[in-house]
C-alpha cells in the first residue's frame, strides 16, 4: 500500500496515474450502474468536480453517462480566472454535446470567486464562459447553482442577495435564450 500510495502521490508515472484514475473512475461508474438499476427508471442527477474533468476524484463524465447519470452537475468554482479558464478549456476539448448531459453550475460566494471586485458579475461572466465553451459543439442546455444557502447567509461581500440574485436570473435567461437560437 505504502508503494502504491507513493507512485500515485509523485505523480512521476504518467501511464500509472491515468491507469489509476481510469480504473477508479470504473469503479465509481459501476456503483452508479447499481445504483440506476435500483432506480426503476427514476432520473438520476450526479454531480462532478470539474479539476482534469473529475479524474482526480474517481470520476469521468463519459463513464457516468454509459453507467446511466441522465444530468452530470458541474461544480466549477474554487479555481482563479487563469485556472477557470483552463478547466472550461479542458471540458471543452473533451466533450461534444453527444458525449454526455453536462450542467455547468457554480456558487454563491464571493470568497471562492477569489473576493474578485467584480462580485457577481464575474460570477456571471463565468457562468457564460461555461454555458459557451463546456462543449465542443454548442452551449449547454442548462446551469444550476450550488447551494442556494449562501445566497442568503453565504460570504456575499459588499453586494448583500439581490445583486447575486439577479444574476443568477440573468444567467437563466441567458442559458434559454443560446438554447432557443440554436433550435
Amino acid at each position: 500500500m505504502t508503494w502504491l500510495a507513493r507512485k500515485k502521490i509523485m505523480r512521476r508515472d504518467e501511464n500509472f496515474v491515468d491507469a489509476w484514475q481510469w480504473w477508479r473512475a470504473r469503479r465509481v461508474a459501476l456503483i452508479v450502474k447499481d445504483v440506476k438499476e435500483r432506480l426503476g427508471g427514476k432520473p438520476l442527477w450526479a454531480f462532478t468536480l470539474t479539476w482534469d474533468k473529475g479524474w482526480h476524484h474517481g470520476q469521468d463524465p463519459v463513464m457516468m453517462n454509459d453507467a446511466g447519470v441522465d444530468i452530470d452537475a458541474l461544480m466549477f468554482y474554487e479555481a482563479d480566472k487563469p485556472q477557470y479558464a483552463a478547466m472550461v478549456k479542458s471540458w471543452h476539448d473533451y466533450v461534444h454535446r453527444g458525449d454526455v448531459q453536462l450542467m455547468p453550475g457554480n456558487i454563491f460566494d464571493w470568497g471562492l470567486h477569489q473576493k474578485d471586485e467584480a462580485g457577481p458579475k464575474e460570477f456571471g461572466r463565468r457562468m457564460r464562459l461555461a454555458v459557451d465553451e463546456v462543449y465542443a459543439d454548442g452551449p449547454a442546455a442548462g446551469i444550476f447553482y450550488h447551494d442556494i444557502a449562501r445566497l442568503l447567509w453565504g460570504r456575499l461581500g459588499p453586494w448583500g442577495t439581490k445583486p447575486w440574485a439577479e444574476e443568477a436570473a440573468a444567467l437563466s435567461r441567458y442559458v434559454k435564450d443560446k438554447n432557443s437560437e440554436k433550435k
